[in-house]
């Protein structure tokens, strides 16, 4: 089973006010209160809406929410609750057992995030401020990867060793 846009539609009714957790913050720089919100719903909401929220907000830019708080917010979801089906497919069929992945950032940032991208002109082009890391992963340690309809090709990962820098401003 994967991500359906109809398990998650059909609660909107009955949980209307999961809706207002992209809305509780005014800037995408400052999401830390709409994923408290969700977080604070996490018990209240079927798996599947909390899943397709959780998505949106991983989706955002997460400058000031800890790699912890993300992490501790994907307890307990399993992949086919927050990834479409081409997702899941592309995992394990089309990586090879290691891939390198690109995160770009500020310079000041010493840690690598958990949100990283298979296209390295993504992380180049789009998100570079001053730091480019580069990483081998095994797709085992894959936690998530996004390109449903997307071509960001982003890949959600805890690395804490084995990175590095790349390109620096």
């Amino acid at each position: 089973m994967s991500l359906d846009e109809g398990k998650w539609k059909k609660y909107y009714d009955q949980y209307p006010e999961v809706a207002l957790c992209t809305t509780q913050s005014n800037s995408m720089k400052n999401s830390l209160s709409c994923y408290e919100f969700l977080y604070s719903l996490r018990l209240k909401i079927p798996k599947e809406l909390y899943a397709f929220h959780l998505r949106k907000l991983l989706q955002m830019n997460t400058g000031n929410v800890s790699n912890e708080f993300r992490l501790k917010m994907l307890e307990g979801v399993n992949s086919e609750d927050i990834m479409f089906q081409d997702e899941l497919d592309t995992i394990e069929n089309e990586f090879e057992e290691y891939i390198t992945v690109y995160r770009g950032t500020t310079k000041d940032e010493d840690i690598p995030g958990i949100c990283w991208t298979i296209h390295k002109w993504i992380a180049e082009d789009i998100f570079y401020r001053g730091r480019l890391f580069e990483a081998q992963i095994s797709k085992k340690s894959i936690l998530l990867y996004f390109a449903h309809q997307e071509d960001e090709g982003e890949v959600i990962v805890h690395v804490t060793s084995d990175y590095k820098i790349i390109k620096e401003d």
